[in-house]
């Protein structure tokens, strides 16, 4: 199976206006295969977003690899983007697409539905004349759930709802084909109601067309909804701290910021009481502690935990879930 995007050992470091540097993505190595379905998910200021612009190719890292590949060449140095000689080919760029967090601030205002989509299918020779475009998209239109489709084509995004504009946003990034799309809170700002629906949406698109995404959200409850099934990758001050298959994270939780977060979700007072966090506040990212990050909030630390910090290891034999901590033998595991 061709690797679509590969990140190796990718560290982003950003210099602060007093001199200091902000780590916002540590040492982490992610690969994105064909249909894949990846949940970013932890706080604020966690770095998952950083790693969403490097997959995009939008964020240069300050250390390790980044490839993109239309075959399996993501061990192929010369697709390092970053190298200093090194332009990524147009037709592998427009393969990574986005849905963007706002759906009020991501279309033209002055431009209506049809204004905004149709010059990306005639620019890209996609079709030849301002009909067939026109055709194209009220098909897409009917497919996103914008029927009849002729009654949304002319509006301007003030005369949609915002989950309306959303569901234009995912259609624009789908018109080019890609293989992988990055969705960055793509429901935090549609009402409640209309969520699901939007997940929906995408995982047709997964489901029908292969599209592999990577999804970064901050709620736990739509990630496993969005990818039962898929991969769930743990942010936490710019480090992974766990991975692997969703549904055997979230039911066997083996970091302790992962059973926090779990715990604030599911309220089970029972996991709650068994994992009194030391402190409720994030540590300064652009003067994180020594050893492992965590360590000052976790009910666990020890003095090995203050000097060392734990690489990510698989804990299982399938190599799958990986988890990055001293004490993951002996968490408490709430059934």
């Amino acid at each position: 199976m061709s690797t679509l995007i590969e990140l190796h050992e990718v560290s982003v470091t950003f210099g602060l206006k007093d001199g200091r540097a902000l780590q916002a993505n540590h040492q982490i190595s992610l690969k994105v295969e064909p249909g894949d379905m990846i949940a970013v998910i932890g706080e604020s200021g966690c770095g998952k977003s950083t790693l969403g612009r490097v997959c995009l190719g939008l964020q240069a890292p300050s250390q390790g690899s980044v490839f993109f590949s239309h075959q399996d060449t993501s061990h192929d140095t010369s697709h390092d983007i970053w190298a200093e000689d090194y332009q990524m080919p147009p037709e592998m760029r427009l393969q990574v697409q986005t849905v963007h967090q706002d759906p009020f601030s991501s279309l033209n205002p002055v431009r209506t539905m049809y204004q905004t989509l149709a010059p990306i299918l005639r620019y890209h020779k996609m079709t030849g004349s301002s009909r067939q475009s026109r055709e194209l998209l009220l098909n897409l239109f009917e497919k996103i759930g914008l029927s009849p489709a002729e009654q949304f084509i002319d509006k301007y995004p003030y005369q949609l709802s915002g989950g309306q504009k959303q569901r234009v946003s995912i259609a624009r990034s789908t018109l080019l084909n890609p293989r992988v799309i990055v969705a960055d809170e793509p429901v935090s700002a549609v009402d409640a109601s209309l969520r699901l629906a939007i997940l929906d949406l995408m995982k047709q698109f997964n489901q029908t067309q292969g599209i592999a995404f990577v999804y970064i959200t901050h709620d736990l409850a739509t990630a496993r909804y969005f990818a039962p099934a898929g991969q769930l990758v743990v942010m936490y001050l710019g480090r992974m701290v766990e991975s692997g298959p969703i549904g055997e994270c979230m039911d066997q939780p083996r970091h302790p910021y992962l059973q926090a977060l779990l715990a604030a979700v599911t309220g089970t007072g029972q996991r709650a009481s068994a994992l009194p966090l030391r402190s409720l506040d994030m540590p300064d990212p652009a003067d994180p502690p020594s050893g492992c990050v965590f360590h000052p909030r976790c009910p666990y630390a020890t003095q090995r935990c203050a000097a060392e910090a734990p690489e990510l290891l698989s804990i299982t034999p399938e190599n799958r879930h990986k988890v990055a901590c001293h004490h993951h033998d002996n968490l408490l595991i709430s059934p």
